[in-house]
C-alpha cells in the first residue's frame, strides 16, 4: 500500500465558473427574500382583516346576547308576578 505523498494545494485564482455560482446563489437568496416578503404583507393584510371581521362578528353575539338577557329578564318578571 502506497502512501499518497501529494498535497493539498490552493490556487490565488478565481475561474468563470466560481463567479457565476456565486451570483447565481446570490440571485436566489435575493429572489426568496422579496418573495418572502411579499407573503409575509399578504399575511399580515388577512390578518388584520380577520382581526376586524371577529371584532364585528363579536360585537353582533354581544348585541343579541343582550337582547336575550333582555328577553329573559322580562320572562322572569312575567311568571313573578
Amino acid at each position: 500500500m502506497e502512501i499518497d505523498k501529494e498535497q493539498w494545494r490552493f490556487k490565488k485564482e478565481i475561474s468563470l465558473a466560481d463567479i457565476f455560482s456565486l451570483s447565481a446563489a446570490a440571485a436566489a437568496v435575493f429572489y426568496a427574500y422579496t418573495t418572502l416578503d411579499k407573503r409575509l404583507a399578504i399575511v399580515e393584510a388577512e390578518r388584520t382583516a380577520e382581526k376586524i371581521a371577529l371584532s364585528a362578528f363579536q360585537n353582533r353575539m354581544d348585541a343579541r346576547l343582550d337582547k336575550m338577557d333582555e328577553k329573559l329578564d322580562r320572562i322572569i318578571q312575567r311568571q313573578q308576578k
